[in-house]
């Protein structure tokens, strides 16, 4: 499946009722065709859960631009198995983007593709591949709960009204991403709906946050002004220790300047 859009329904065949709708995620590897009589306990589709991909959308051989070892991306080798991965890394020189032309046989590029940062490479530099291909895939980040002490920091920037540290950017729309130029240090992310929509957000690269992709920034809502911290008093002074050797004027002269 190289549509991002792409859903399936399941029509009754007698009444021409939809009973369901499902979405079927981009890089599916789909096994039945349109217009096909199916049964319950069918297998329609089938895709990684751990890991995102792209896939190229026309057949052709690939050629590889500024994929350079210790530059782009790195190998990394597992010693139970034995298999070499390399991963894309983000480059120390301004402007350095590792992609991949698609060309057909007279060297026409057909689609270009850039590769984001953490990708693991599963083709190779000049080599031959037909439409929906996987090219690079994607691990997904797994998030894990921990204790409450965790929340607080957030929680602190919420009540006093400050900027956060590493905001979010949240698309305003449903539809399609496309990649666009870099511009000011930042990719250029534009979201186009089924209306034909169009939303551009800019997505600051990963050393200028705290994280990994997807993605400084144009907020999709405008940031809060931050308020001054409210004025405090001054901390009350503590009355120098009683000389007398009476407790009672002692107790009276503290408390009078209490």
């Amino acid at each position: 499946m190289v549509s991002r859009l792409a859903e399936a329904r399941f029509i009754n065949e007698h009444t021409g009722i939809i009973l369901s709708t499902q979405n079927v995620p981009y890089g599916s590897q789909l096994f039945v065709s349109e217009g096909e009589s199916l049964t319950k306990g069918t297998l329609v589709a089938k895709w990684d859960p751990f890991n995102a991909v792209i896939v190229t959308e026309v057949g052709g051989r690939i050629v590889f631009e500024d994929v350079k070892e210790g530059s782009t991306y790195r190998v990394e080798e597992d010693e139970a198995t034995g298999l070499r991965e390399r991963i894309i890394i983000e480059s120390k020189e301004r402007g350095v983007v590792p992609s991949a032309h698609i060309v057909n046989e007279n060297g026409d590029t057909l689609r270009t593709y850039n590769f984001p940062i953490n990708g693991h490479l599963v083709v190779e530099d000049q080599q031959v591949l037909k439409a929906g291909d996987i090219i690079v895939k994607i691990p997904r980040v797994v998030g894990s709960a921990g204790d409450i002490t965790g929340g607080l920091p957030r929680v602190t920037e919420l009540f006093e009204a400050r900027n956060p540290s590493n905001p979010a950017v949240v698309s305003e729309i449903d539809g399609e991403i496309s990649m666009g130029a870099i511009k000011r240090g930042n990719r250029e992310v534009v979201v186009t709906s089924k209306l034909g929509e169009v939303k551009k957000y800019l997505v600051p690269s990963p050393s200028k946050s705290s994280y990994k992709k997807t993605t400084s920034c144009a907020p999709v809502l405008p940031s809060p002004t931050v308020a001054p911290p409210p004025a405090t008093s001054s901390p009350s002074k503590v009355p120098p220790p009683c000389k007398s050797t009476s407790s009672t004027r002692c107790k009276t002269s503290i408390a009078s300047k209490v």
